[in-house]
């Protein structure tokens, strides 16, 4: 990376794969451009991801004192400890000293923005409050860096391994050319696309193990119970500020082991939601990871967040297509029978309406998937045998 071709009056977009290296290039080449380490910031989207960065990068990332953002807005250089370090910080800490202080984004030379896809997520989320209790910091902090941009007084550079959402920001995107050919990049043996998770959680046996990424707490407490009731033992985990769902004690010793960089041996399978799913990286083999979402950035970040190659990637699809059941093979079906394999599959037709596709299009489905289905009479009714080819 040539730190030469970063311009001012656009963001400069890093765009490389989860596990590249991203994070420690900024941080080594990026923030010395800066003429003191008081006059660059490092911002980060969760507070997971902020504690893991000021502990990792203890020589050079410091999270900020009490009397940090008064001393920064005041250009006071007697800001105390760290002061030989450049502050990390959420992305919503910022925005509430934007708020505080007018124009504060303007006391640095260089704001580095990491997983900068969920500033523009986060500042979408509650958009149509009204009540000042319900303020976005993330929408403060997202206009905040893009006044910074547009200004032209301070170089802002987004490192992401999925740049789509950053279109939205207002501001133009400068991608900085890396040579790619000598990243890591993580791969799968094989990527299964399915659209009913049930079918998905019963290949899961005892003696594996796994990662499972999914947006709802309630759902994710759902599945954590399944997987028990099978003999697994599940770690689940999301944001330590929700207060619906507090996390118990059990939770918070494992997201301390988390910020080394591993989950305990204890626990077979993973369960998180955006809180981490930028925010950790683990090193522990895992034989398959489901990504139940259907958005391209959440399944690139979540998988990501194990930097080892797997077996296989189960990604959410509503056309997506998982192997029939061996119950259901060679042996003949009537269409009652073809409707509940079906309901089990999860087959739609739209993405959208999420309506059932046809029996008769599953069928053409099947012939699409490595199946034959051989056509014929039973008790005077058509019925179909499916055999694998």
């Amino acid at each position: 990376m040539d730190t030469n071709l970063l311009q001012k009056e656009v963001m400069n977009v890093i765009w490389a794969p989860c596990g590249s290296g991203k994070t420690t290039a900024a941080i080594n080449k990026i923030l010395p451009l800066a003429s003191a380490p008081r006059r660059a910031i490092y911002l980060i989207d969760t507070h997971l991801g902020n504690e893991r960065l000021a502990e990792h990068h203890k020589k050079e990332l410091v999270m900020p004192s009490p009397f940090y953002a008064e001393s920064i807005a005041l250009s006071d250089s007697s800001w105390g400890e760290g002061m030989d370090k450049v502050c990390v910080t959420t992305y919503a800490q910022f925005g509430s000293w934007c708020r505080r202080y007018p124009r504060f984004e303007e006391r640095y030379e260089h704001i580095l923005c990491d997983e900068p896809q969920n500033l523009v997520n986060f500042s979408e989320i509650g958009k149509w409050a009204k009540d000042e209790v319900d303020i976005n910091l993330h929408k403060i902090a997202r206009a905040a860096i893009c006044d910074a941009v547009n200004r032209g007084n301070v170089t802002v550079t987004g490192i992401t391994a999925t740049p789509k959402p950053l279109e939205k920001l207002k501001c133009g995107l400068y991608c900085v050319p890396i040579d790619k050919s000598n990243l890591r990049h993580f791969t799968e043996n094989q990527i299964i696309r399915y659209s009913n998770l049930d079918v998905i959680l019963d290949r899961i046996k005892l003696g594996m193990r796994g990662g499972i990424y999914m947006a709802r707490i309630k759902q994710m407490k759902e599945v954590g119970k399944i997987l028990r009731e099978r003999g697994h033992n599940p770690l689940m985990l999301w944001s330590l500020s929700n207060e619906e769902h507090p996390l118990s004690a059990e939770q918070l010793n494992a997201r301390k082991y988390i910020e080394k960089e591993s989950i305990p041996d204890e626990y077979d399978i993973f369960l998180f939601n955006a809180t981490a799913e930028t925010s950790i990286n683990l090193d522990n083999p895992i034989d398959f990871f489901i990504a139940h979402n259907t958005s391209e950035t959440s399944i690139i970040q979540s998988r990501g967040r194990y930097r080892n190659d797997i077996d296989t990637l189960y990604v959410e699809d509503v056309r997506g297509f998982a192997p029939i059941p061996d119950s259901y093979l060679d042996r003949p079906l009537d269409r009652k029978e073809l409707a509940v394999l079906r309901a089990h599959l999860g087959m739609k037709k739209d993405s959208k309406k999420r309506h059932e596709i046809s029996v008769d299009d599953m069928l053409r489905e099947f012939s699409n998937h490595g199946y034959n289905v051989e056509v014929g009479m039973r008790n005077r009714k058509q019925c179909f045998t499916i055999r694998k080819k």
